[in-house]
């Protein structure tokens, strides 16, 4: 995989689809919706030294070089959407601006709370404001 992109970070709110991953030997498909990126990479380990004569790399069998494997893949997979990965560049993520209260800092209007799209829309995450259009995390 050729990465250009990064995960900002590995906690915090998840992606959406969590962190999935296809092997690329294998083909053995990780849901990633259970728990967060470092059990995903546990699971992939665990499938890769379960198959020894398939993984005879010991780089394959890394925990780092396989949590940068599932990184570069969440990129790729989310397009390298600025709100998740990071190319290293000035400027890049976009600034996430904070709320502090349902009302927008810059207009005054309400806002619509979001929730969370890999929880079953049960956890609020932010606010999008209707009347300027930007978006505010918590």
């Amino acid at each position: 995989m050729n990465c250009s992109s990064k995960l900002i970070r590995h906690n915090g709110p998840h992606p959406p689809g969590g962190f999935p991953f296809v092997d690329p030997k294998t083909g053995m498909k990780f849901s990633g919706s259970e728990g967060g990126i470092r059990d995903t990479v546990e699971r992939i380990l665990q499938h890769r030294l379960s198959n020894p004569k398939v993984f005879t790399d010991a780089a394959m069998l890394d925990f780092n070089a396989t949590l940068a494997e599932v990184d570069c893949f969440q990129c790729l997979r989310l397009g390298s959407d600025a709100r998740w990965c990071t190319n290293g560049q000035p400027g890049s993520p976009q600034r996430v601006l904070r709320a502090v209260n349902k009302f927008c800092p810059d207009c005054g209007s309400t806002m619509i709370e979001r929730y969370c799209p890999t929880c079953s829309s049960r956890r609020l995450v932010g606010y999008d404001c209707g009347k300027c259009g930007k978006e505010f995390s918590l």
